[in-house]
């Protein structure tokens, strides 16, 4: 049996780096869901954008449906041209390839998230929340508030106090070193008389230090302090990276949030002047080029403003992701 009384902070010091490196596990994991978190969000609003999307088209074709049944009539009973005929069902095709086209970007979108969910591809889902949920602004946070968060930053911040340790570790291996220990013996002596076997013990002590290491000390810690230092600029250069991820994803979603209000506008007037010109059509004031281009207007509008809620929803995830609050 052997017994260290003194090792010279060597088992200390490794005791300090197995908690730390638990600490470095459990952000790495931390950094790990974070990220799948971060997929799983944008994954689910590109589902809500596609689901919306594909309500668009549908309802664009509906809009064309009308007006061609409308023109297919006042054909039948010579009241249009061929041309304004064919114009309307050039579009209404077109309507239905964009419907068509909705419907397998919906299908794609679903399976992504069944995928991401571990559900079989072809399970039936749905999403609750549609894209245009409000989703109001968030407070802003300074550098300091998120730095105390971030994984990345903290996982930096532990292999420094890793390091650091590693460092003590290594001076500690030259330190001087007692260790004291019982060693048995069991057997028969030399001129055995009574031909009994015998048991001895010895109680010891050994102490060991390095007088002459020919710079091995020096030279080891030097190294480890090198170590040191890289992983201090590491530092730097991570919390460089995160200011410019905070900075960027405020203005970004700023500015998303604006895009969204004025793409509203733009879709309310847009609808009104589908309608308006859809009615003086009706009346027999305005061509039928007119009521095409006011409905594909419409439809540009409508899926200008399903981007904007997209992009809002995207530029809140990369917020939220670096601020460091994904959950």
């Amino acid at each position: 049996m052997t017994q260290n009384i003194f090792a010279g902070g060597t088992v200390i010091t490794q005791h300090k780096m197995a908690k730390t490196q638990v600490q470095i596990a459990e952000l790495s994991e931390q950094l790990t869901i974070e990220e799948v978190l971060y997929r799983a969000e944008v994954t689910y609003w590109l589902a809500a954008a596609t689901k919306q999307y594909l309500s668009n088209a549908e309802a664009y074709y509906r809009v064309v449906k009308a007006l061609f049944d409308v023109v297919d009539k006042r054909f039948d009973d010579g009241y249009v041209s061929k041309s304004d005929l064919l114009m309307v069902n050039t579009r209404l095709k077109e309507a239905e390839l964009q419907w068509n086209s909705a419907k397998r970007a919906a299908s794609v979108a679903f399976q992504n998230l069944n995928i991401l969910m571990g559900t079989p591809v072809d399970k039936a889902i749905d999403v609750t929340d549609l894209i245009d949920t409000e989703l109001d602004l968030p407070t802003y946070k300074t550098l300091d508030d998120v730095l105390s968060i971030r994984p990345e930053y903290l996982l930096v911040d532990k292999n420094i106090t890793k390091q650091k340790q590693y460092v003590s570790s290594v001076y500690a291996q030259y330190n001087p070193m007692i260790v004291g220990g019982i060693k048995a013996g069991w057997g028969t002596p030399m001129i055995n008389l009574t031909g009994e076997p015998s048991f001895n013990s010895t109680v010891y002590a050994s102490f060991r230090f390095p007088l002459l290491e020919w710079g091995k000390r020096s030279y080891s810690a030097r190294a480890a302090k090198v170590e040191v230092n890289k992983l201090n600029m590491e530092k730097v250069r991570v919390t460089d990276q995160i200011n410019s991820e905070l900075s960027s994803s405020w203005v970004n979603l700023n500015d998303n949030y604006k895009q969204i209000i004025i793409a509203n506008e733009n879709l309310s007037i847009a609808a009104e002047n589908m309608d308006l010109n859809t009615l003086r059509y009706n009346e027999g004031q305005l061509p039928i080029l007119d009521v095409l281009s006011s409905q594909l207007s419409w439809i540009q509008a409508f899926n200008n403003s399903v981007q904007a809620e997209y992009n809002y929803k995207v530029a809140y995830a990369d917020y939220k992701k670096a601020t460091g609050v994904m959950q």
